[in-house]
């Protein structure tokens, strides 16, 4: 075999064996998603540290606090014994995962930086600085929905659901479509229908979305929230087949009106004139005085309707 060819088959050979499964673990080394670095809230909120992770395969997420060597948690696993800490694990996608960390009632002793590390072929570490402030800032309890009333057909439709003044809300609001709870993986939410949460001290906002919206998606939405606090909204979804509804007084109702009232016009003119030829043939045949006398009434009632016109 020639020299040359059986260096091709070689360098050809090596990069499928080595080449591509370097490549392959390149791709699959573990990324953190931008997420905030600087936390600040008061005395007594929730505090939410987020660690968004992508590729991490079977690898483990553990969270520390500064240089303690004592982790707070281990996967989903807690080693906090406040019960003040808590771990909320997401998987987003195939292959993104959320590892967010909770701590609850926060006090002035929780103030400092947090690491969220990852163990690969090297450590990877993601920090967030947590401030906490000593005022508690009080919020009176109340709980709105605002959002999308009129949307067209296959438009999205946006709904947030604000709740405030409640501490610590783990648990979220619930959602409700005609009475039955709003569940993203149900057939008739699947792939088009997600719900976003936000912590922000005392004030807790969830937002329903609902992309490629539907005519069976028109009717009554509902949050509730703690304390069976809740509040509705009324979403209608205009058929892009139908035409518009014709408000009253409006200037399409107003063309509509003169335009009719022209074509009146022109169809009383028209039998008028048709009439009045068919009688001036008759009095032609019996008298050409009458014929004269008609011609001249037949251009009174031109000159009176061109004028309207």
């Amino acid at each position: 075999m020639d020299c040359s060819i059986l260096c091709v088959l070689v360098f050809v050979l090596l990069r499928k064996v080595l080449g591509e499964p370097l490549g392959e673990r390149r791709k699959l080394e573990p990324t953190f998603l931008p997420t905030p670095t600087n936390i600040t809230v008061n005395r007594g909120d929730l505090a939410v540290l987020e660690c968004h992770i992508r590729n991490l395969g079977p690898k483990v997420v553990v969270w520390h606090k500064g240089k303690n060597d004592v982790p707070l948690t281990i996967g989903k696993t807690i080693f906090e014994q406040e019960n003040q800490i808590d771990i909320k694990f997401q998987q987003k996608s195939e292959d993104d995962s959320y590892w967010d960390l909770f701590i609850k009632d926060v006090q002035p002793k929780h103030a400092g930086a947090y690491l969220c590390q990852v163990t690969a072929s090297k450590l990877y570490t993601h920090y967030v600085t947590l401030h906490v402030l000593d005022n508690p800032a009080w919020v009176n309890e109340n709980l709105t929905l605002t959002g999308t009333k009129y949307v067209n057909q296959g438009e999205t439709i946006r709904l947030m659901c604000n709740v405030t003044g409640i501490p610590n809300m783990l648990d979220g609001v619930d959602w409700f479509f005609q009475g039955e709870p709003i569940v993203t993986t149900a057939s008739h939410w699947i792939d088009r229908t997600s719900i976003l949460k936000h912590i922000e001290g005392y004030r807790y906002y969830s937002e329903l979305i609902i992309d490629h919206s539907s005519l069976q998606d028109m009717g009554i939405y509902l949050c509730r929230g703690p304390n069976l606090k809740l509040d509705s909204i009324r979403v209608d979804v205009l058929s892009a087949g139908k035409p518009n509804v014709i408000r009253r007084g409006s200037n399409t109702d107003a063309n509509y009106s003169h335009a009719s009232g022209s074509l009146i016009v022109s169809t009383n003119y028209l039998t008028y004139f048709v009439t009045s030829i068919v009688l001036a043939l008759l009095l032609e045949a019996y008298g050409g005085s009458s014929c004269d006398e008609l011609s001249v009434h037949m251009g009174r009632f031109t000159s009176k309707y061109a004028l309207k016109r």
